[in-house]
């Protein structure tokens, strides 16, 4: 009887550094991953997770500026080299009183709202 050949799964090492527009933080420890999908995939949970946590508490800490945060990921392979990047951005705009209702914007000839260079 034959037994199964038993393969070692080679799983590669990757860092990822995330950069918030105001500090970088190096990952020193990094996370094996089995293949360029699992990197991808790494890289959606956690910038989604930074970012709603990010979202979430600058409003109440007072930073900078709130409403426009951009926060990026940067993987390295072991030798150091970047082989993948991502950014996620969050971009909040406070409307004063003299703009259109949602309504009124989309009943503009049929056509959907137009924020960015319409003139109001």
């Amino acid at each position: 009887m034959l037994l199964p050949l038993m393969v070692e799964s080679r799983m590669s090492h990757y860092f990822f550094d995330l950069d918030d527009g105001q500090r970088f933080f190096r990952d020193e420890v990094g996370i094996e991953c089995g293949d360029l999908h699992a990197v991808r995939a790494e890289v959606a949970r956690t910038l989604t997770a930074v970012t709603r946590d990010n979202i979430a508490v600058a409003p109440l800490s007072n930073a900078k500026d709130a409403d426009h945060q951009t926060l990026m990921i940067f993987v390295r392979n072991t030798s150091g080299r970047a082989i993948y990047t991502a950014t996620m951005a969050f971009t909040g705009l406070w409307h004063d009183e003299g703009m259109p209702t949602v309504t009124e914007l989309f009943n503009r000839d049929g056509y959907p709202p137009l924020i960015w260079g319409y003139d109001y």
